[in-house]
């Protein structure tokens, strides 16, 4: 059982994105009797598209309330028992946040299901730990397992998933914060980007930008400080999506806020790309939005989270970025 268990778990940190083989490790968990687990991988497997993840969910949501049988054949084993009962309980809460049509509130993987919404708007005292959960909880998305703590998100490109920033952040997380997944929004009417946790837009910046991007949705593979040195028409950070676009600065901060003016790259002021660039985690998705952007909460720009302890323990000068500028 332990060795099947391992084969999953090791072919899902390859291909976190398996739909398929999600499936059939959920299904798989379900059988062992590990209701809570199997449901939250049947939620990942339905947003990896496997329908037939998503046919499972609705149908386990028609399931009658569970009773328990009037005479036992038997007494349980009292571990037994309070494994049955905490998986009803969780069953139960999924159950009622399906009929509310809540299910995809859900974290992808992991992470403590808090009652209630969580209060609006950000709290300022809250962005560190939202930043170092984010982190966390991306990690997770990516690997498919959880990271064994902060230092696993603070390592030398590329696996810099964040940065060390002054002051330190925190390490009493993952934080259990409700809804702590932080997003960059990309509003081509206005031509801003804006870093949004759910539907809150917690700060907005202007960009010059391209031609229409050709994806609506992407993630961010990749963060650089100083690209090319810093000094040059990527600035001072970089955040690299796909396919060789990047959120990146600039060294014509006169062109912010302009249409058609790269090739297809998003580029902010150095100082706006340095504000946002400890924000942001590698695995952070981005995507295209359309219409106009909410205001944002911190109208005036993000507090100072800190900027790296060191730029030059983030830089890559062996490597020669060539992002669609």
């Amino acid at each position: 059982m332990n060795n099947l268990n391992e084969s999953f778990r090791l072919h899902l940190e390859l291909h976190p994105e398996d739909g398929d083989k999600r499936y059939e490790y959920a299904h798989w968990l379900e059988l062992q009797g590990q209701v809570w687990e199997a449901l939250v991988q049947y939620q990942h497997a339905a947003r990896s598209g496997n329908p037939a993840a998503l046919i499972k969910l609705k149908g386990m949501s028609l399931q009658p309330e569970w009773t328990p049988p009037k005479a036992p054949p038997a007494p349980e084993p009292p571990e037994r028992k309070r494994r049955t009962k905490r998986s009803l309980l969780l069953l139960v809460l999924l159950l009622s946040l399906l009929a509310a049509g809540r299910l995809w509130d859900l974290p992808p993987l992991t992470g403590a299901v808090a009652t209630g919404e969580r209060s609006l708007p950000t709290r300022e005292e809250e962005l560190p730990k939202l930043v170092v959960q984010n982190g966390f909880e991306r990690y997770l998305e990516d690997k498919g397992v959880k990271a064994p703590d902060l230092g696993a998100l603070l390592q030398p490109p590329p696996n810099n998933r964040l940065s060390r920033t002054v002051p330190p952040l925190p390490k009493d997380c993952p934080c259990e914060l409700r809804d702590p997944y932080l997003a960059l929004h990309y509003y081509p009417e206005t031509n801003q980007l804006a870093l949004a946790r759910g539907e809150e837009v917690l700060a907005l910046y202007k960009v010059a930008s391209g031609p229409q991007l050709p994806f609506a949705k992407s993630r961010v593979t990749r963060r650089v400080a100083n690209p090319n040195g810093g000094r040059g028409a990527y600035g001072t950070r970089g955040l690299e999506l796909q396919d060789n676009y990047a959120i990146h600065g600039t060294n014509r901060p006169e062109l912010i806020g302009q249409p058609n003016i790269t090739k297809g790259c998003l580029r902010l002021s150095n100082e706006d790309i340095e504000e946002l660039y400890p924000y942001v985690a590698t695995g952070t998705p981005f995507e295209v939005r359309t219409g106009k952007p909410p205001q944002p909460t911190f109208a005036e720009g993000l507090p100072a989270l800190g900027g790296p302890s060191n730029p030059a323990d983030e830089e890559t000068p062996s490597i020669v970025y060539s992002w669609k500028n």
